[in-house]
């Protein structure tokens, strides 16, 4: 295999999880604000967190450049800590 094929693998695999580590509680906490009781916000952000993960695996792996993909991945990971500092 080439190298840039185990880089888009490590990079869609760490980075969707790191991602999806991010998300999660947001989206957790938007559901609180918006009027769903506590645990079934969790429930709900945890099932959405599956459908987020594989998206951005699936568009991870389908990426035609690496470069853009940790661009990308990076930048999310950015605005969801910063909107989580909101939410949370």
């Amino acid at each position: 295999m080439q190298p840039t094929v185990w880089f888009r693998v490590v990079a869609a695999v760490g980075g969707g999880f790191g991602v999806t580590s991010l998300a999660v509680p947001v989206i957790a906490g938007l559901l609180v604000r918006s009027g769903l009781p506590g645990a079934e916000a969790v429930v709900a952000a945890a099932l959405a967190g599956f459908l987020v993960y594989l998206t951005v695996l699936m568009w991870g792996l389908a990426c035609p450049s690496v470069l853009r993909l940790v661009a990308v991945l990076v930048s999310c990971a950015g605005a969801l800590a910063s909107l989580g500092h909101w939410v949370l």
